[in-house]
């Protein structure tokens, strides 16, 4: 995948974006900032394109900018309504 497809795309789902809540606004560290930790940013950015994928676990050492990245990514996607289904007791975006 050429990083800059990606990197559009991502942009024009962030466009499309609800406007953002203060929580929202707060600082964040660039998700295109982060150095190294190649796998872990093809991993966050395969699961924004295809939520099918069903998540990444993200595991390692303290100060290997999991949560950065993590807080990163979800700065670039787009905010949805998630309910709870009583019947089946899972969540229902």
């Amino acid at each position: 995948l050429d990083d800059t497809v990606i990197i559009n795309q991502l942009k024009m789902n962030k466009q499309q974006h609800q406007p953002p809540t203060p929580q929202s606004r707060r600082q964040h560290y660039p998700f295109a900032a982060i150095i190294g930790q190649e796998d872990l940013k093809l991993c966050l950015i395969l699961c924004a394109i295809d939520p099918g994928i069903g998540g990444v676990l993200i595991k390692g050492d303290k100060g290997t900018a999991k949560s950065t990245a993590a807080r990163g990514i979800a700065h670039l996607m787009s905010h949805i309504q998630v309910g709870y289904d009583s019947v089946k007791g899972v969540l229902d975006p």
